[in-house]
Formats: structure tokens, sequence, C-alpha cells
């Protein structure tokens, strides 16, 4: 639907690049909310 956002990596990616991705959009995130 138009309020979902999907992350699709690779099926190979190392566990350190999806907590770094996911730390990265949680700051994001939270910038976004505070502005």
């Amino acid at each position: 639907g138009p309020n979902v956002i999907r992350f699709t990596p690779s099926l190979i990616i190392p566990i350190e690049d999806i907590d770094e991705g996911l730390a990265r959009f949680e700051r994001a995130i939270a910038q976004f909310v505070r502005s």
C-alpha cells in the first residue's frame, strides 16, 4: 500500500550491513519526525 516501505536486500548481505542500513534509516526517520 501507499504507507509501506519495503526493504529488499541481497540474500547474501552481511548482518553488519543490515544493522548499519537499519540504523541509518532509523536516524533519518527520527530526524524527519523532529522537523
